[in-house]
């Protein structure tokens, strides 16, 4: 019977310390997972609700800046014939808000004004004001239904794990670079944040027996 309380206390002593054992990358402890849920870090990487694909056919009223699931939808085609375009909650390859507006907006409509003055120089349309319209409206809906599936391809929800890092690593240097210095990669908080978001994201055990001080509030809330 001795034995066998022996036994049972140790297999216990086993589980609190289980239980107590903080997370091989961020350090935290059963009960303490609001430092990690408010923390900056926890803030920038890249959250499951972001990978989710555009949907098809969506009905978005004119005056709505954004479809029912928050992604922005632009309109700069559609004040001109086309249709508004829905763009990712978050994008591979980098794409920041420059090259989204860049994309989107004025390189579809750019390219709709020089395939139209194309036509009107070789005469492929006649050179009045209402074949120009028509040939016009027709380019801007073609480019329309490009920039809609560009976004589709673009989206970080086809990126395989080394995209979905490398958008954790963009995010985190510009998030934890110095004020007024952009992609400072040797600052301390930066390196010690991408080391925490790689080990996050590939599920890692090689920290176990050292887990990320949490001392820093940027890398794990405040205590």
């Amino acid at each position: 019977m001795t034995r066998q309380r022996n036994l049972e206390k140790r297999v216990q002593i086993q589980q609190r310390a289980e239980e107590n054992r903080p997370h091989v990358v961020l350090g935290t402890k059963a009960g303490d997972e609001e430092k990690w849920t408010t923390s900056d870090l926890a803030r920038v990487l890249v959250k499951p609700e972001e990978l989710k694909p555009i949907p098809w056919g969506q009905k978005i009223p004119f005056e709505a800046k954004t479809d029912a699931e928050g992604r922005e939808v632009l309109r700069k085609l559609q004040t001109v014939g086309g249709d508004e375009v829905v763009t990712p909650k978050a994008f591979s390859y980098g794409i920041t808000e420059p090259e989204k507006n860049l994309l989107f907006n004025h390189l579809p409509y750019l390219n709709a004004e020089f395939r139209t003055n194309v036509a009107r120089e070789t005469k492929r349309v006649a050179a009045t004001s209402g074949a120009m319209q028509v040939e016009f409206l027709k380019n801007v809906r073609q480019n329309t239904a490009k920039a809609s599936m560009l976004a589709r391809v673009v989206d970080l929800v086809n990126a395989n794990k080394g995209g979905i890092m490398y958008e954790n690593r963009r995010r985190v240097i510009e998030e934890f670079s110095e004020d007024g210095k952009k992609n400072d990669t040797g600052r301390p908080e930066v390196q010690g944040a991408s080391v925490a978001s790689f080990y996050l994201a590939s599920g890692s055990y090689i920290l176990a027996s050292c887990p990320v001080n949490t001392s820093n509030p940027k890398l794990v809330g405040a205590s």
